[in-house]
């Protein structure tokens, strides 16, 4: 990420999936940020097995960047063990 990119993550209690309410909050979250705030850039990511979470940034337009391998010894909080795959996705103001 440069200095002027900001990051969002999203979360919604699966009895709330397919109400399309993340995507249209993240709609207003990227307006706030490349509006309000000037950002040049928003990324957000998903992890290799959470494609509900991949749908959502193809549908608002995130281009994909790369993939980082992690294991629990990254990333602590992780609740299963092993290596996991973290997929990051970017839009810019311009797009």
């Amino acid at each position: 990420m440069d200095d002027n990119d900001g990051e969002a993550g999203y979360w919604i209690d699966e009895s709330y999936w397919g109400q399309g309410l993340i995507p249209e909050v993240m709609r207003e979250l990227i307006r706030h940020g490349f509006e309000d705030l000037g950002l040049d850039a928003i990324w957000v990511g998903h992890y290799n097995d959470n494609l509900r979470s991949k749908r959502v940034a193809d549908k608002l337009g995130f281009i994909y960047q790369h993939t980082k391998e992690e294991n629990e010894k990254d990333n602590p909080l992780h609740l299963t063990q092993g290596i996991h795959f973290y997929h990051f996705y970017r839009i810019t103001k311009q797009e």
